[in-house]
């Protein structure tokens, strides 16, 4: 069941063990590579929730995850299982951290995808944010700054939000309160993805209170 997930971190700790190790993958280097590795494997993913409550523990470090990419031998820059193990780090040293409830969410949440968002905005400005969301979070982006190249994946919706992006968008949300009133302004079935972007808005504003990126992913949309 694809949910989508958001992570808030603070992106200059990230970069103290994310640019040597694409320094690493550039060049070849493999000391270089086997000491970004090692650091890699300092980090363990937290422990999550399933859907109907179930808890599953995860003290594995984050490179056993991922057998694929070898200590040993420099893997390829554009390797999806690196990205993924990357896309984990990221996880591993989050501040907030929170997934869906709702499968699919982008296709709710898109302006054209499942909802008539426009009987939905109460105002021009609501829109606005709305569009400012797709902007930042949904939409492709067309280029990410190193060293967060890893989150562009072919398999799932992925995109990095910097600090000042995030910045923007709290800022946004608290003149409009647009994402907070979504937490209980839809009715039923349809009340789920309200109840998700408002959790968003949520970790969007903490993020912004701390200066910290976000990054979201989401497979299979």
């Amino acid at each position: 069941m694809p949910q989508w997930q958001f992570v808030a971190f603070n992106p200059k700790a990230a970069e103290t063990v994310l640019v040597p190790a694409q320094q690493a993958l550039r060049s070849k280097d493999v000391d270089a590579w086997q000491s970004a590795y090692d650091k890699l494997s300092q980090f363990h993913p937290s422990a999550i929730t399933g859907y109907a409550g179930q808890l599953y523990p995860r003290s594995k470090p984050i490179t056993s995850w991922y057998v694929e990419v070898s200590r040993d031998q420099v893997p390829d820059e554009n390797s999806d299982k690196l990205k993924s193990l990357l896309m984990l780090f990221l996880e591993a040293i989050a501040a907030y951290r929170v997934v869906s409830k709702m499968s699919k969410p982008r296709v709710w949440a898109a302006i054209g995808g499942e909802l008539a968002w426009k009987s939905i905005w109460k105002s021009e400005a609501e829109a606005e944010e709305h569009k400012l969301l797709m902007k930042e979070i949904f939409d492709l982006q067309k280029s990410v700054p190193d060293p967060f190249w890893f989150v562009r994946t072919r398999y799932i919706s992925s995109t990095y939000v910097a600090p000042e992006a995030v910045q923007r968008l709290a800022a946004t949300e608290k003149q409009t309160n647009f994402l907070r009133r979504l937490g209980s302004g839809l009715d039923g079935e349809l009340g789920m993805i309200g109840y998700d972007m408002a959790r968003l808005g949520l970790v969007i504003e903490l993020a912004a209170l701390e200066g910290l990126a976000l990054h979201y992913q989401e497979p299979g949309t």
